[in-house]
């Protein structure tokens, strides 16, 4: 009886070391088993050769961490940083005529690839320099679903796919159909999680322009939108807050900037809402009387070189800003009530 129980416990030792051995095997023998597409950095996306026929790499790729690179990008620097920038690599390429640059930025989530493709480069609107009124949007900022390819200035491209932003640069600085296809390709190696940026969500879909929402994770970003003089006006050394916003067209053919900041909680909502007043009166702006909400909050408006108005709402902070007159004001405020 004893021998047959030591067998059967051999029998069964063997069969868990044959089925060790066959994982084993499974892990060498397909490397995509051990791991995922997750699991690979920004290095690991730069193209070969055979992903782009015509153009060979020099041998030249760098992969440096992300808190390192500052020297190379000292006007960008402060914003990569905001949305956490993890990995760069880049890599020299030629085609016996050219050469061409290909950078690739790797954040911790698709929103931060979003956020900072949203925020590096074009404003949210262009301003008539005659009237002082918003007229238009400016460029074509991305939409909020993570696949997008842009040129800057007729130099080079951009782009963006899941957790990766890139660059293309050629030596020439005039971005053809060439570069464009390289993008292409490489925007097509990239993982495809099409995931919107976090919170956007929140932003009422009605009378939005499309392809103006941005995702802010700081003070430097917040600024680049409202050109505060980098005042830190919702408090982010203080609190934590992430924000979204996007440009809404009013009947007049005016628009104004809505901002949604979301705190911790309702409490810290209300202390930010309270500082941002003393900011706006330490700028020595007009106080304006706004009427209540219909969700009983009451708007803080100010007058300056715009006019803005503001209510916290539970754990968020509403911004309604770039206006030109009162009349506007509350325009808008009837609109951001109507389609809240």
């Amino acid at each position: 009886m004893f021998f047959a129980q030591v067998g059967h416990m051999n029998r069964k030792i063997k069969l868990l070391l044959y089925s060790l051995l066959l994982l084993s095997l499974c892990f060498i023998l397909v490397p995509g088993a051990a791991w995922s597409q997750d699991d690979s950095n920004a290095l690991d996306y730069l193209p070969s050769s055979q992903q782009i026929s015509g153009w060979e790499p020099l041998g030249n790729e760098e992969l440096m961490h992300g808190s390192s690179i500052e020297w190379l990008f000292p006007e960008e620097y402060p914003l990569m940083m905001e949305f956490d920038l993890a990995w760069y690599a880049s890599e020299t390429y030629s085609n016996f005529q050219n050469e061409m640059t290909i950078e690739i930025f790797e954040f911790p989530t698709t929103s931060d690839a979003f956020g900072f493709y949203a925020l590096s480069h074009i404003k949210y609107a262009d301003i008539d320099p005659v009237t002082g009124i918003t007229v238009k949007p400016y460029g074509s900022p991305p939409p909020s679903v993570i696949d997008t390819i842009r040129t800057i200035d007729s130099s080079y491209l951009e782009g963006y796919k899941d957790r990766f932003y890139f660059r293309l640069r050629i030596d020439d600085d005039t971005v053809d159909s060439t570069l464009i296809q390289v993008a292409v390709k490489l925007q097509g190696n990239l993982p495809n999680y099409p995931v919107q940026a976090d919170m956007i969500g929140l932003l009422p879909r009605r009378d939005l322009v499309n392809g103006t929402e941005r995702y802010v994770r700081g003070a430097y970003g917040l600024d680049l939108l409202l050109d505060w003089d980098g005042y830190d006006i919702f408090g982010y050394n203080e609190y934590d807050w992430k924000a979204v916003c996007g440009e809404y067209r009013l009947g007049s053919g005016e628009y104004f900037l809505l901002l949604i900041a979301r705190y911790d909680d309702s409490d810290t909502a209300a202390i930010a809402a309270d500082r941002l007043q003393d900011r706006f009166s330490e700028k020595s702006w007009n106080t304006l009387i706004v009427p209540p909400l219909e969700n009983g909050a009451h708007p803080r408006g100010f007058k300056d070189d715009t006019i803005a108005a503001f209510w916290n709402d539970g754990d968020k902070l509403w911004l309604c800003w770039d206006l030109t007159n009162q009349n506007a004001l509350n325009a808008a405020m009837r609109q951001i009530e109507a389609i809240r």
